[in-house]
């Protein structure tokens, strides 16, 4: 099939339609009632980092909190919070969320084409399953 918008075919376009007519809602609450939906998430992946950069936030206000949440608490949060409120694009950063692989992979199946992964890039070379994960779910690196 001949690819129509970024790699995507007609039969994926008319999939994610709902997607683009909720952007379209939530531009319209935006411009005729001045409203503020949630349209992007950001999310905190772990609290574990195999580096210690200088200039990094993340070590500011951290507390040694070593238990990380699961697969399927992740997945909770996703159906209640992200998928409820028609959020279309999440970044997964915090710490370093290559160290959580499961949990970018259950993102990449609940939200295909609409994960973005903020990394150190360290891990990409030595994790040989992310990269194809990513060309497998043109997802954002």
């Amino acid at each position: 099939m001949v690819d129509v918008i970024y790699g995507r075919g007609v039969s994926e376009l008319i999939h994610e339609m709902p997607f683009y007519i909720s952007i379209f809602k939530k531009y319209l609450s935006i411009k005729l009632f001045h409203a503020k939906p949630a349209m992007y998430g950001s999310v905190d992946v772990n609290n574990i980092c195999n580096l210690h950069c200088s200039h990094c936030y993340w070590w500011l206000n951290r507390k040694n909190d070593s238990e990380d949440m699961s697969v399927n608490q992740w997945r909770e949060i996703i159906k209640k919070t992200f998928k409820k409120q028609q959020i279309f694009v999440v970044t997964l950063v915090g710490g370093e969320p290559t160290m959580r692989p499961d949990i970018i992979e259950l993102f990449c199946e609940e939200m295909p084409r609409r994960v973005c992964v903020v990394t150190e890039d360290l891990k990409i070379c030595t994790f040989t399953g992310f990269l194809w994960m990513v060309l497998r779910r043109s997802m954002i690196v």
